[in-house]
């Protein structure tokens, strides 16, 4: 049965690939008109943000408010293109200085959130519209990470604990003993997941926990992101698991829990920095597999202790049973830590642009803090498999002679004593004692076993801190992203009549940089009338010539260039050289501060 199971289960995986969010990357500020720090002779008609992927705008968009946070834009956001929002201000604009407020959602589902600064007429005053964005509630991103930890443990535990008791378990009476904890872990995974959309709702409209009963909301939401496709296969498969918990018939209860289980575990990958991936459908494997190997670890753990504490004082039989049950875990978990290791390793290389971010970004050090974590449980989990279990195997007369025949052989493959575990109703053995408890059988040595508790008991601890730290990783933009914000460079100029160029350079430091290239018709929005481009960078002051950077087309009027030529900081001179209306050749330059303040 089990092995129609495995086999079916690569379907259900392939069919998540299919599945998952095809998103090319987590939205950036690419350019914005005006520009930030910009200082105008006289008021624009509008204000437009730029981003490197199309945005969702029906929970925030975009509003400009002057010093006494007045709002002077018209209201309502235009879509002059799917990754550029704007509004129009009012008439008679005045001068001084303005603050352009933007909330959108990227199609990974994340907010994301910032502000834009210009003047117009005096001198730019930053202090005097710096309190009037809208800052995150500490309130709303609390309850937002606590959600996806309830989210994710009451997976993890709903399915892997179901695993556990239908595969890994030895049949006995007792195993019925897990239906209680797996409802409640249904339960949890369900308030955790609308704990996730009640604080996206809070986050993406700015507002309260109560934003959620506002009209439409609840809809706008569950749109974004994948989210509404992942929620309603999180509840699918929580359901199958929790009516497999109450059937009587094995087979049906069977596959209902294990197709439950890879249904909810999958669900994780249809929203979230899965679809950020450069390459989304390995991600979107490489997810589900993590999770499905969490769930293994995390139901295990849990069976495991829940087992040794219900047979603390059951029958001499059972020793024999509980210790098949320990070394069919510790094999499973062996095997899932090779390919928990794989995913992960596979997961990471989506999220961080080099070994320097672990230290560099938040989210870097976030997953750094992670992985020793898991380490420190490994170990624990390691001294289990080839100290604990093999010492308790010993203390069985049916297992001794076996196992001192292949102590040798087991030392030169690294791998514990392998022994058939009796199965219930076994008559015990005449060498056991006949004081009827698991203690009274080990009196000579009880150390093993309540080690074996307390062991298990440290892992799981250490696999609750490991899932909180992932609900923190999921809500923090990855580091491939969150570097691009650095001190990015943001000018537009003119280029001929009706045709604008916004030049958009990120981090603006010294290394690699990368170059957003956009030119703008009337209305701020991209404009085809420019054919090719090319660009230079050069920095007089050191005697470095310009040098030519490649740059690619994303669309219509936008192309990106990349260049680790900027190794010397200094004010770097680039030119953009376009051909505008198929003969008319423009050159545009500007002076990039780089690697300074």
């Amino acid at each position: 049965m089990l092995r129609v199971l495995l086999a079916s289960a690569v379907l259900v995986l392939s069919g998540g690939w299919l599945l998952a969010s095809p998103a090319g990357a987590h939205a950036v500020l690419t350019g914005s008109s005006p520009g930030d720090g910009e200082r105008l002779g006289e008021a624009p008609e509008s204000v437009t943000i730029r981003f490197n992927e199309p945005v969702g705008t029906e929970l925030g968009g975009l509003t400009v408010l002057d010093q006494t946070g007045e709002r002077v834009d018209r209201g309502d956001v235009l879509r002059p293109s799917s990754d550029s929002v704007q509004v129009e201000l009012d008439d008679g604009v005045d001068v001084g200085t303005y603050l352009a407020s933007y909330r959108v959602v990227s199609a990974d589902g994340h907010v994301i959130s910032g502000a834009v600064v210009f003047a117009v007429g005096d001198d730019l005053d930053r202090d005097a519209v710096a309190g009037l964005a809208i800052s995150d509630d500490p309130l709303v991103v609390g309850v937002g990470r606590l959600a996806q930890t309830l989210a994710f443990l009451g997976v993890l535990v709903a399915a892997g604990l179901t695993f556990f008791g239908r595969f890994l378990h030895d049949g006995a009476t007792d195993r019925g003993g897990y239906a209680p904890f797996i409802r409640v872990a249904c339960v949890v995974a369900a308030v955790g997941a609308v704990g996730v959309v009640v604080a996206r709702a809070a986050e993406g409209t700015g507002g309260g926990l109560d934003a959620i009963a506002s009209d439409g909301i609840a809809g706008a939401v569950l749109r974004t992101g994948g989210l509404g496709w992942s929620v309603a296969v999180l509840a699918l498969g929580l359901a199958a698991i929790y009516v497999a918990s109450a059937l009587r018939s094995s087979t049906v209860a069977d596959g209902l829990g294990f197709y439950g289980s890879l249904l909810a575990v999958g669900s994780f990958a249809l929203t979230g920095h899965t679809a950020d991936a450069p390459q989304p459908l390995l991600a979107a494997l490489a997810d589900v597999t993590h999770v499905a190997v969490a769930a293994l670890w995390v139901g295990g753990l849990l069976g495991m202790w829940l087992l040794l504490r219900w047979r603390r004082n059951g029958s001499p039989g059972q020793l024999a049973d509980t210790t098949g049950v320990a070394l069919r875990l510790s094999t499973a978990a062996a095997v899932s830590v090779a390919v928990l290791f794989a995913s992960g390793l596979a997961l990471s290389t989506g999220t961080l642009s080099g070994p320097g971010d672990l230290i560099d970004t938040a989210y870097g050090r976030t997953l750094a803090v992670k992985v020793l974590v898991v380490l420190a449980v490994l170990a624990v989990a390691a001294y289990n498999r080839w100290a604990l279990v093999p010492h308790i195997l010993r203390q069985l007369p049916e297992f001794a002679d076996e196992a001192d025949d292949d102590d040798a052989s087991s030392a030169s493959d690294g791998e514990p004593p392998v022994a058939t575990a009796a199965r219930p109703g076994d008559e015990p053995t005449a060498a056991l004692d006949e004081g009827g408890s698991v203690l009274t059988m080990v009196r000579d040595d009880p150390g093993p076993w309540q080690q074996l508790r307390g062991t298990l008991r440290l892992e799981l601890i250490g696999v609750v801190a490991v899932v909180a730290i992932t609900a923190v990783l999921v809500t923090t933009p990855p580091a491939r992203i969150s570097e691009l914000g650095a001190d990015p460079f943001n000018d537009t100029v003119t280029v001929t009549e009706g045709v604008d160029l916004n030049l958009f350079l990120t981090p603006g430091e010294v290394g690699t940089n990368t170059l957003h290239i956009t030119y703008l018709g009337p209305g701020n929005a991209t404009t085809d009338r420019v054919g090719s481009v090319s660009v230079t960078v050069a920095l007089p002051a050191a005697d470095v010539a310009p040098i030519t950077v490649p740059a690619n087309g994303l669309g219509p009027g936008h192309w990106i260039a990349s260049t680790d030529a900027m190794a010397v900081a200094g004010l770097w001179q680039v030119e953009v050289t376009a051909r505008v209306d198929g003969f008319n050749q423009e050159v545009s330059s500007f002076e990039v501060p780089i690697g300074e303040p």
